[in-house]
């Protein structure tokens, strides 16, 4: 890692602490862990191969790491979930989330789309 990297995710662990929200991240073995994330629940729409328009549920961010949070390598888009409060305030309204795909992972930061 460089420089850069450290810095980077030393800042990320402060957002974290202050915006972050504990999740439950489940592989596609069906192994769980909690993680703590910082979930924008409303993302971007983007425009799909095919020219549609897709409105993802949420994006993610958590530490690109196995056991703080999610590695880039281990993600298994499709099949693996991600249990989350559908709204901020309605904290008994948990739903488990299939994660679309990877935004970006490195500087200890792992984004990821939900759908």
């Amino acid at each position: 890692m460089t420089v850069f990297d450290d810095s980077f995710e030393n800042a990320f662990t402060m957002l974290l602490s202050q915006f972050g929200e504990a999740v439950v991240y489940r592989n596609s073995a069906g192994t769980e862990r909690s993680i703590n994330a910082i979930v924008d629940r409303s993302p971007s729409e983007y425009y799909s191969p095919a020219g549609d328009v897709v409105t993802p549920f949420a994006e993610i961010r958590t530490h690109d790491d196995a056991t703080l949070g999610i590695t880039a390598s281990e993600l298994n888009t499709g099949t693996d979930e991600i249990q989350i409060v559908v709204k901020t305030a309605d904290t008994a309204n948990l739903q488990w989330r299939p994660l679309m795909h990877l935004l970006s992972g490195g500087g200890g930061v792992t984004r990821i789309r939900v759908r």
